[in-house]
């Protein structure tokens, strides 16, 4: 293999060639740094089709001119320790994925993904990004970190834009920033994306501060701008709202979110009404959903909707809207069923002309201690271990929460005649004093 060695004595090369002058590294053949070397290409392009070594040196595209004149190319991987950007008022592209290590520089100009991404990894940042030289994108691609967040405190992974704050341990989590406006419920929002997969993605509480610059905003009037979330890669949006807003510094936030997935910032204007509040909480055995919003012009009713998984929701029931008007409603519904384990609940707000908003999703646990059940699937005699010798009510729901039968007990072992019953599913509730136990059980036939 032919080795380029660039020793330590050419401590600034540059190539002040014509447009579309190549510095190709060819197959075969490597480049080398040493230490803290710097590499001018004025108006030239770099196509890596064989092995780039950056050591700690600065890849530097200047000059000016069209973008395609001032591009990183090729076949071979491309890794670079930093890449500055000094371009004036014109742009430089990608044209290849690149690896950087340590920072991505803005001096000057834009930088063009051009469908391709820029992998930070986990120790990479962005610096000095600004209205006049920053990232953008004529198409697709995304600017990647990945970053360990252990109850992290107004922290920037990668100094995307993007601050989160939570108590919770998100773990091993890869954020994706991208420019491409996402259609939103019909209409593009604006011109920036993060794409967020915690480890752990459930029970946050997090705090998310979403910064823009004026160039993205598409046609947004920034002080009706909110936040919008993504569960399923894009295809249905959630409106989050906002906690607050900063028109000088550009940036929304909002907090007690649950959960990151895909977000985005819109216009909230479309949909008049503002959520102020959503409780779910645990009441003897049903969850009580509460919730107040403000400014209700046009909204219809409320959707109350269930989830075991936190991402597909099916509706549980309705509550019609009060009147009209810019004051402050209160709403409340009861679950009387949920499950064992984790319940998630949000409310869909639905317009007279069927637009429609979601509030923020919360979650509820029931737990589950030493009750068991057996067997299951259950043919002719049911077996219930309750968790203590204190006197208990048991009861047998259908699915859809019709009480079936109800027994009272004292002892810690009891057992149910099935044989009655039609073949299904059907749900035993064991109430032991302020402690409810829930379990499915399928009745089979003979």
């Amino acid at each position: 293999m032919k080795t380029i060695p660039l020793l330590t004595l050419i401590c600034f090369f540059t190539l002040p060639l014509h447009a579309q002058t190549q510095l190709i590294i060819t197959p075969g053949t490597q480049m080398t740094f040493e230490g803290q070397q710097q590499m001018v290409l004025n108006n030239t392009r770099l196509a890596v089709n064989g092995t780039l070594n950056p050591d700690s040196s600065t890849l530097i595209l200047s000059g000016s001119g069209t973008a395609r004149e001032s591009a990183i190319l090729g076949t071979g991987p491309v890794n670079l320790f930093q890449l500055e950007l000094d371009r004036g008022a014109d742009s430089a592209q990608l044209e290849t994925n690149v690896s950087v290590e340590e920072a991505v520089i803005f001096s000057s100009g834009l930088l063009d993904l051009n469908g391709q991404d820029i992998d930070l990894g986990n120790l990479g940042e962005l610096r000095g990004e600004n209205e006049q030289a920053r990232i953008t994108s004529t198409s697709t691609g995304e600017v990647i970190t990945l970053q360990n967040l252990i109850a992290p405190l107004n922290e920037s992974p990668g100094n995307l834009g993007m601050e989160i704050t939570s108590t919770a341990a998100l773990g091993i989590t890869e954020i994706r920033r991208g420019h491409s406006a996402q259609n939103i419920n019909g209409a593009d929002g604006v011109k920036r994306y993060y794409s967020v997969t915690p480890a752990t993605n459930t029970q946050l509480d997090a705090t998310l501060r979403f910064a823009y610059f004026n160039a993205e905003r598409n046609g947004h009037d920034e002080s009706m701008l909110a936040l919008y979330q993504s569960l399923n890669a894009g295809n249905t949006w959630n409106q989050e709202g906002l906690s607050g807003r900063d028109t000088t510094l550009n940036f929304i936030h909002l907090t007690g979110l649950d959960s990151l997935y895909l977000l985005t910032a819109s216009t909230a204007s479309a949909f008049p009404l503002e959520w102020l509040d959503f409780e779910a909480l645990p009441v003897g055995l049903q969850v009580l959903c509460k919730w107040t919003t403000a400014f209700e012009v046009n909204t219809d009713h409320f959707a109350v909707e269930h989830s075991l998984d936190g991402r597909t929701f099916s509706a549980i029931g309705k509550v019609n809207a009060n009147s009209p008007s810019a004051g402050m409603h209160s709403y409340a519904f009861r679950h009387d069923l949920p499950h064992i384990g984790l319940n998630y609940y949000r409310i869909q707000q639905i317009d007279l002309n069927g637009d429609y908003t979601f509030s923020p999703i919360r979650e509820v646990t029931f737990a589950q201690a030493d009750l068991h059940i057996f067997p299951n699937p259950v043919i002719d005699v049911i077996h219930l271990s309750l968790p203590t010798h204190a006197d208990a009510e048991i009861r047998l729901y259908t699915l859809t929460g019709q009480l079936v039968h109800r027994w009272n007990v004292a002892g810690q072992h009891f057992t149910i005649d099935a044989t009655p019953y039609a073949v299904g599913t059907y749900v035993i509730e064991v109430v032991q004093g302020e402690t409810v136990f829930r379990e499915k059980i399928v009745k089979k036939r003979l």
